[in-house]
């Protein structure tokens, strides 16, 4: 198994082993979800080239085959919204320009690919550990996360797993990508 490869549990990905790029080891512990938390629609986060995202077939998650996160928990406004709360940007307009259509479509019931915004990745890839709790917080305290009742320590792991995969995607000189479903 790969050092950044995330695997399915309970609706959440679970990071086995991270090396957080300069040589320092993390080990991130399994998140206990609420059931029915992340229910609904697949969500998963991977990261590619463009070469690979090319190549991207409708068979499955590219998470199957490329560095990610399995049923991330978060969606296309989560992101947004978290967006906004690292970079100031507004919400609308974060959305309007990177989210309204996919990158890839096929068809009514998916799969469906969207490029995450090259500064959600970069803010991501930035923040500092000091800076992750607060972060968590501020966005557990919006609609995306109180509808969920979510705990706070999920969306800490939550955005800290993201910020793992900004920094790998960015590293590695490759993107964030969502892929969602309805089937």
């Amino acid at each position: 198994m790969n050092n950044y490869l995330f695997s399915g549990t309970e609706g959440l990905g679970i990071l086995a082993n991270a090396h957080i790029f300069d040589g320092i080891r993390d080990n991130y512990a399994p998140v206990t979800v609420p059931v029915g938390l992340f229910m609904g629609v697949p969500n998963d986060l991977f990261i590619a080239s463009e070469r690979e995202l090319a190549v991207l077939n409708e068979l499955g998650s590219p998470v199957d085959r490329l560095h990610g996160i399995s049923d991330a928990g978060v969606d296309l406004v989560m992101l947004c919204t978290l967006e906004e709360i690292l970079t100031g940007l507004n919400w609308e307009a974060i959305f309007d320009r990177h989210y309204v259509n996919p990158l890839k479509d096929e068809g009514p019931e998916g799969p469906w690919v969207y490029g995450i915004s090259k500064a959600l990745q970069e803010a991501l890839k930035d923040v500092s550990s000091e800076r992750i709790a607060g972060y968590a917080a501020q966005w557990a305290d919006t609609d995306d996360w109180t509808v969920r009742d979510c705990e706070l320590q999920n969306v800490v792991d939550i955005l800290s797993r993201l910020i793992v995969l900004a920094r790998k995607a960015t590293d590695e000189g490759k993107r964030m990508f969502l892929w969602t479903a309805l089937s």
